[in-house]
Order: C-alpha cells, then structure tokens, then sequence
C-alpha cells in the first residue's frame, strides 16, 4: 500500500515534500489510508497527481511531463521515475487520461456526442481508430467523395462505354446490311442474288487479309486504279 508521495517536478507539482506539507492539525505527518479521498478546485492538481499512480500502472510518464522527478513511498519500496517497470505495486487508475485511451465512446471528440457502442481497451480503441480512417477512404456516393465514390463514377463510365459502343456497333450493321442488299445485292456484277449482310462481311475480312495484297494474279478481288487528267 502506498503511503507517501515525494515530488520535485510533475506538472504543476514542484517541490512538494510529503512530510513537511502533509501534517494534521496536531502537526502529526498523515500518510495514506486504503481509502483516500482528495477534493479541490478545478485545475487544483488532482488528475496530475493521478498521472503519477497511473505512470505506475502503465509503467511511462506522460509524453508531456518532461524533466519529471517523484518518488512513490510504500510498503513494497519506493518507486521514481526512473524504475516504473517491475515495481511490483498493484495499481489501477481511472482518470481523464484512462477514458481517453480506453473507453473512446463516452465522449465523441470531435463533436461532443455519446457514442452509439462502446469500444473497451487500448488495443481496441487503436482498431477503432484504424476502422475510422478506412472508413474515410471508402467514403461513400452520397457525400460523393472516396473509394465508394470512384467505383460509382467507374462504373457508370463503363455503362457510356457499353452503351457508345452498343450504338456505334448498330449503326455500322446497318450500314453494311443497308449497303449489301440496297448496292451490291441489286448489281449481279459485284454479287450474286443471296448476297446479304454476311458476304459483305467475308469480303471485308478477305479484304483486310495481308494474303489478299500479295498477289494480283491470283487475288481475284485485287484492283489497279489509275487516274489522269
């Protein structure tokens, strides 16, 4: 149990020596019971003096505290900053600093509502965390920002696409089924009388053969133009 705290520099705490500041009315130095209770004004030093039991219990000082000096007097020794670890003292703190890193659905930082779930422990509340940013990039289509957001937009381009070429597609059917039966079809010296939009396809393909430029003698569909004035 411990009995006595001895501070040099925590916070606000400076120079504070147990046995000179902590006498009763009798002038008798008063050391800790098992149950204690500390009150005063609001930023009087009670979290602070917390943080000191609680860097027992994590075994650090708070990153802030820089340059602190205490020593924790009891019956299992004394404890300094410099040996938080392996003390062999029981402790358990719930302050300020315990809700922060532990039980992140009391209070909603950034806009001061209570959580709908609660999310216990440190590890926890570090998944917590990580769930949010992933949840940030995933953003959604409604507020028309993250992954959610370019998935959507993907896929209605890819729509367009189908679409454009869907139509595109259409009007050059129509064009050769038009050209096939309206031009060809009606001229037997270009076709014969069941020519349809399928000939007019295998000669397009034949066409575009490198075999068909090879040789004019034997390409029946080869052709020679010749212009003057």
């Amino acid at each position: 149990m411990f009995s006595q705290v001895d501070i040099e520099s925590f916070g606000s705490f400076t120079d504070l020596t147990w046995k000179k500041s902590l006498k009763d009315a009798g002038n008798t130095v008063q050391s800790f019971k098992r149950l204690n209770i500390l009150y005063g004004r609001n930023y009087s030093g009670k979290t602070t003096l917390s943080r000191i039991f609680r860097a027992l219990e994590t075994g650090r000082t708070p990153i802030n505290y820089v340059g602190s000096n205490f020593t924790v007097r009891g019956d299992k020794g004394d404890v300094t900053q410099t040996d938080l670890v392996g003390h062999g003292y029981d402790v358990r703190v719930y302050n300020r600093d315990f809700v922060s890193e532990n039980l992140s659905f009391l209070v909603n930082q950034a806009n001061g509502e209570i959580k709908t779930f609660a999310i216990v422990g440190e590890k926890n509340k570090v998944l917590d965390e990580a769930i949010a940013v992933i949840q940030v990039m995933l953003g959604s289509v409604e507020s028309k920002a993250g992954l959610r957001h370019e998935l959507e937009a993907k896929k209605k381009g890819r729509e367009l696409t189908k679409i454009n070429h869907k139509t595109a597609f259409d009007a050059l059917e129509g064009k050769l089924r038009s050209h096939a039966n309206d031009k060809i079809k009606q001229n037997r010296t270009y076709g014969p009388a069941v020519y349809n939009i399928d000939s007019i396809k295998r000669d397009v393909e034949s066409v575009k053969s490198p075999s068909c430029w090879r040789s004019p003698k034997t390409d029946p569909l080869s052709a020679i133009v010749f212009t003057q004035n």
